[in-house]
């Protein structure tokens, strides 16, 4: 193995874990995997975060926060909230194939895995959907005072609703490995978008 700067050993360790808890989850993800992935020892990962659950939490709050706030909240900053939440759906669900709908989403999958395990995981994660709801929400809010959005929409339960929706969806894809079935029903839930225009 190289020999690498601290701050590089430890962002190879939270990529290789994101990489490995999206594909089996937390509790099946493998140390072994981890390290290779990583190119790095236990002792560097024992050094950086002390646990294996250390580096779950730091996982959560480092990589997977970060990932949700690129796939589902940037997209929808500054535009029409609706249509930029109905082009990222449709975006992901242009770009899953077989592969990705084995492994699913990364929060849907670790969240699946551990919340009913370990309460420090539960809370984490349980962040992550409430900055996803809160950040939907204030997305529809800045829509309704643009007139993009119906002023009578609670855009807090919408936020919610579609956060909900949209992990259900791929949790259901994920068991049952139907692209097509997958793809119809995040356009079910397009149309359901189209009912919150002004």
């Amino acid at each position: 193995m190289t020999r690498k700067r601290p701050d590089e050993t430890r962002n190879a360790l939270l990529d290789a874990a994101f990489t490995e808890a999206a594909r089996v989850g937390w509790q099946s993800a493998s140390l072994d995997r981890i390290l290779e992935g990583a190119g790095v020892t236990k002792g560097a990962l024992y050094h950086h975060f002390g646990s294996k659950d250390g580096l779950g939490h730091a996982l959560i709050e480092e990589r997977l926060r970060a990932w949700m706030l690129s796939a589902w909240l940037e997209p929808v900053q500054g535009k029409d909230p609706i249509g930029a939440v109905q082009q990222v759906l449709r975006e992901h669900a242009a770009k899953m194939d077989a592969e990705a709908l084995v492994t699913g989403c990364p929060l849907n999958t670790i969240s699946q895995d551990i919340c009913g395990v370990d309460e420090g995981f539960r809370r984490r994660l349980d962040a992550i959907y409430r900055d996803w709801e809160l950040g939907l929400a204030d997305a529809l809010r800045r829509g309704q005072e643009r007139g993009l959005v119906r002023p009578d929409a609670d855009c807090y339960r919408a936020a919610g609703f579609v956060v909900a929706v949209s992990e259900g969806l791929m949790g259901v894809a994920r068991c049952r490995r139907d692209l097509n079935a997958y793809r119809d029903q995040v356009e079910t839930l397009c149309a359901w978008l189209d009912t919150l225009r002004a």
